[in-house]
């Protein structure tokens, strides 16, 4: 998928691109709209993942 198709899950451009460079975590609401909209199963979007901020890994869940 382009960034620009994942908009209309997940929000604005700048929103979208945090999300796959990993400086935000999903939320709740974009779980829910990437797995009604793509046919995935929730357990797919909620696992725990690292996050950088500033050249540090964080954890998300």
């Amino acid at each position: 998928m382009t960034r620009k198709e994942l908009e209309q899950y997940i929000g604005p451009r700048g929103r979208v691109s945090d999300i796959l460079n990993r400086v935000r975590p999903l939320t709740l609401d974009m779980i829910r709209r990437l797995a009604s909209g793509l046919q995935l199963p929730a357990e797919v979007l909620i696992q725990l993942y690292k996050l950088r901020r500033d050249g540090e890994e964080l954890e998300a869940a």
